[in-house]
Parts: C-alpha cells; sequence; structure tokens
C-alpha cells in the first residue's frame, strides 16, 4: 500500500535526462544501486517518501514519474540559438524548467493585467519594415538611452539597471537570473543561451542570463527588447562579431549595436580617443559596451577591413573568456531582479487585494510563504 506505482520508462527518461548514474541516486536516496536498478526495469517499487525524494533529485515534478509517455522536450520559443549559424543542440533540462517558469508567469501577469483592465503595451514604429534606423531611434527614445544617462551611471552594472528599469517603465517585464528558480544548484549555460524575448501585448517578457559578463547582458537586453518590437518572441544567444543569416537575428543584433552605439557620436568618440593600448577600452567605457560591441560598430563603419576584424575579435574573446559576472547583491535585489520589479509589484498588489493565495504568490515569486509575508508587510509600491 506504501509503494508508488510509478513509469519504469519515465524514471529511465528522467534519469537520462539529467545525466545521473544509478549509483548518485543511490547516494543521494541512501539506498544501494540494485534498488535504483530495480526501480527502473519494473522489477520493484519505491515507497512515496523515496518517489518524491527521487523526483526531487531528477529535477521533476512528482506527479511526471506516473505519466504514460515523457513530455515533451521542444523548446516553447522559436529557437534562434546559433554558433556560427550552426543550429545550437538540444535543450538542456535546467533550460526548459526556467523557460516554463517564465511563460507561468508571463500566462499571469497577463491575466492580472486584463483583469484590472490595463491597456496593452504600445510600441512606436514597430515591425522590422520600419528598417534598423528608425527602430533604433523608436528604442533608444523610448527607453531614454542617450549620452545624458550614459553620464550619469558610473559602470556597466548601473547602465544595466537603469536599462532594465526604463524598459520596465515602458511596460517590458525584464527578468534577470543565472539559475533556475532561485536554485543554486542549477546554474544556467551562457553556451546554452543569453537570453530570451516573449512577445505579448499585456506582458511582454526580456529574460536575460546574469551568468554572462555584464557589458555582455547590455547587448542582449537591447538584442531582446528588439524582438519584443518587432513582436518576434525566440531564443537567443546574440553576439555582436557574428552577422548571422538569420533575418531575425540579423535584425535584432544591428539594431542593438545602433541603440547602444550611434552612428554619429560613434564617429566623433573615435576621432576624438588616443588610439593606444586602451583605445577599445576607451570607446566601450564611454557607451558602457563591450569591446567586441565596438569593433562591430567600426568593422560596420569601415574603420579596418574584415581580416583585422577577425584578428581583433579573436583577441577581445580569449581576453573576455574571464570575465564573467558572478552572483550577489541581496535578497530582494536578487528578488526583483529574478522575478522583474514590474512583476513583483503586481503579485503583491494582487495579494493585498486579495485576488491571489500567499501560497500562489509565493510559487509565482520563487520564495517561502513566511519570506512573502514578510515582504508583503514592508514593501513600498
Amino acid at each position: 500500500m506504501n509503494r508508488a506505482t510509478i513509469n519504469h520508462d519515465l524514471l529511465r527518461w528522467a534519469r537520462e535526462r539529467r545525466d545521473a548514474s544509478f549509483a548518485q541516486i543511490g547516494r543521494s536516496l541512501h539506498v544501494g544501486v540494485d534498488v535504483v536498478r530495480a526501480w527502473e526495469t519494473g522489477e520493484s517499487y519505491p515507497s512515496f517518501a523515496k518517489a518524491q525524494a527521487l523526483a526531487r533529485f531528477l529535477k521533476i515534478p512528482f506527479g511526471y514519474l506516473f505519466l504514460t509517455k515523457p513530455p515533451s522536450d521542444d523548446i516553447p520559443l522559436p529557437d534562434f540559438r546559433t554558433i556560427g549559424d550552426r543550429r545550437h543542440g538540444a535543450p538542456s533540462p535546467d533550460f526548459l524548467d526556467l523557460c516554463n517558469q517564465v511563460l507561468l508567469k508571463k500566462e499571469w501577469y497577463r491575466e492580472y493585467c486584463e483583469q484590472i483592465s490595463s491597456p496593452p503595451v504600445r510600441f512606436p514604429d514597430r515591425g522590422m519594415n520600419a528598417g534598423i534606423d528608425s527602430l533604433s531611434e523608436a528604442i533608444g527614445d523610448a527607453l531614454s538611452i542617450n549620452a545624458a544617462l550614459r553620464r550619469e551611471c558610473r559602470d556597466w552594472s548601473s547602465y544595466l539597471t537603469r536599462l532594465s528599469q526604463n524598459a520596465q517603465s515602458i511596460g517590458i517585464l525584464v527578468m534577470r537570473s543565472g539559475v533556475v528558480g532561485n536554485d543554486t544548484t542549477r546554474p544556467l549555460d551562457v553556451a546554452e543561451f543569453r537570453g530570451f524575448a516573449i512577445a505579448d501585448a499585456y506582458a511582454p517578457v526580456v529574460f536575460i542570463n546574469s551568468r554572462d559578463a555584464i557589458a555582455a547582458q547590455i547587448f542582449t537586453l537591447l538584442h531582446e527588447i528588439a524582438h519584443i518590437w518587432i513582436g518576434q518572441s525566440g531564443v537567443s544567444n546574440p553576439d555582436p562579431t557574428e552577422f548571422s543569416t538569420n533575418r531575425f537575428e540579423k535584425f535584432c543584433n544591428a539594431v542593438s549595436a545602433q541603440v547602444l552605439v550611434p552612428h554619429e557620436e560613434f564617429e566623433t568618440v573615435w576621432i576624438e580617443t588616443p588610439h593606444g593600448d586602451s583605445f577599445l577600452s576607451s570607446i566601450a567605457r564611454h557607451f558602457w559596451v563591450s569591446t567586441l560591441v565596438v569593433l562591430r560598430r567600426a568593422f560596420e563603419l569601415n574603420k579596418f577591413g574584415r581580416e583585422e576584424f577577425f584578428r581583433l575579435v579573436k583577441i577581445e574573446k580569449e581576453k573576455q573568456q574571464v570575465r564573467r559576472r558572478t552572483s550577489g547583491g541581496s535578497f530582494s535585489t536578487n528578488l526583483l531582479a529574478r522575478n522583474s520589479k514590474r512583476f513583483t509589484d503586481g503579485v503583491l498588489r494582487a495579494v493585498r487585494e486579495n485576488q491571489l493565495l500567499y501560497r500562489d504568490a509565493a510559487n509565482l515569486l520563487g520564495m517561502g510563504p513566511p519570506a512573502l509575508s514578510r515582504l508583503v508587510e514592508k514593501y513600498a509600491f
């Protein structure tokens, strides 16, 4: 009566999906290898307590172990991830779980907006037909990206924060995290994806992989915002030095570069900056972008040829291999970054107005009910 009659084929699928061995499962659940093997062959069944522990170890919902067949591992968004224009491999379980979590938040926020009769988000000059220059200008104006904003920022991190805040002020949910939910044992892989965008009239979402370098996150943020602007959802791995043949990626890369490093200002800075060892770094600091974005703009504006461009790109990429951002910050700061302040505001308002249960709000925000109670009491809207 205490046995959980799980589907052994589902257990095999989940174990292989996590790339876990019988020995690893056995050590985690304090059972022998032969016991785990017997569960997978169907010769025996685990207790409910062990089955629940098994699901936790394999990072799947408990109910999955009872399905008749494995759920689809297809990415629920258009996949624009490429490495040198070659399609990326199969998505990892961590990425799929993250993507589904964000989609769940998006759906809740959309329903909430409709419930409170919030107007849809409007984007001027929307669509690729507007052209790179027109769309870049519209995005730059909407986010107040200009020389004055850059002067107000002390570093790349503060610039990324300001851009994220400005994007949220016009209705875009900007979420940034380096782990699945709030599970620090499940880091996100920058090589797999840098960001994704979910176009929606009421709840457009941009997600940024915060394990990437800060300067790279800035480019990704604008790339994904460009996706939102043209109404095209998708998962991306944008690289400013790769000129993708995919029309959406190519267009959004070009828009991102133009918004962050406007043509006319770049020409002036290029002339006025001393051409020494720190030449590229000085220009990157002026615009708060990476040196790779500077190289892209220089190549686009015919400052040097293709061979020199790729030579310099190789040098800069080798330097940047060690420049990955590590997670940190306070609980509240990380909470707002992970969920977006706009989304968090909506969830907490719904709780205060008795439109959402504490349990459901805690699940949406990825925190425990006691912590949520404290947050609701002190959070200022």
